[in-house]
């Protein structure tokens, strides 16, 4: 309430988290008017120490558990962590009139997702990617619904499948363009973080 909303940058926030931090933009924008300041959009930031993903994704490809949907075409925008910090110190550093008042987005680029799934699914396991028909992976969304009615968690559910689903490509294109290319590789990215997950799910 009371803030003035810019149509230059709306966007469309996911769920009620987006919102708070578009409104947090906004704000900042506002407030700021005589200040400089530049807002940093994270993407899909991953890497080691990911509690999240090492609980849930990367457990469940270790464990033979992981079902990817077939034809699934979506994009997404990936960051790995290092890539990330390397990008906020450039803007930290930054000369203040390249810096100011700009709305800059982190990661590496913008991926198909079933590329990024099936490097970390064969890093982990050695083997290829299972994929299934979407409506399957439907169907468990589904029960992961109806079972967490009586309190029983369950790895997959409509919200996650719909995420799933879901492209969200970002407009890295102005970072690139104004600090290059982010040092660590995919490949190398991926291996490191799964050297991690391997260790840290051991024990």
């Amino acid at each position: 309430p009371g803030v003035e909303r810019n149509p230059e940058h709306l966007t469309k926030p996911y769920g009620f988290y987006g919102e708070s931090k578009l409104i947090g933009e906004e704000l900042t924008k506002n407030i700021l008017v005589n200040t400089p300041w530049t807002i940093i959009r994270p993407t899909l930031i991953w890497g080691p120490w990911h509690e999240i993903l090492s609980q849930g994704l990367w457990k469940q490809m270790k464990a033979r558990r992981y079902l990817h949907p077939r034809g699934d075409k979506s994009v997404k925008g990936y960051g790995y962590v290092k890539n990330s910090v390397w990008q906020i110190l450039k803007i930290l550093t930054g000369p203040d009139e390249a810096m100011n008042k700009k709305t800059l987005y982190l990661g590496d680029k913008n991926l198909q997702q079933i590329v990024w799934v099936d490097k970390f699914y064969r890093e982990i396991t050695g083997n290829s990617l299972r994929l299934v028909p979407k409506f399957y992976i439907l169907a468990l969304s589904e029960f992961g619904e109806l079972i967490a009615k009586i309190g029983v968690s369950f790895p997959i559910f409509r919200s996650r499948y719909k995420n799933m689903m879901t492209s969200n490509p970002v407009a890295l294109e102005e970072t690139i363009s104004l600090f290059g290319e982010p040092p660590y590789s995919l490949e190398e990215s991926i291996v490191e973080t799964v050297q991690w997950f391997k260790i840290n799910d051991s024990g």
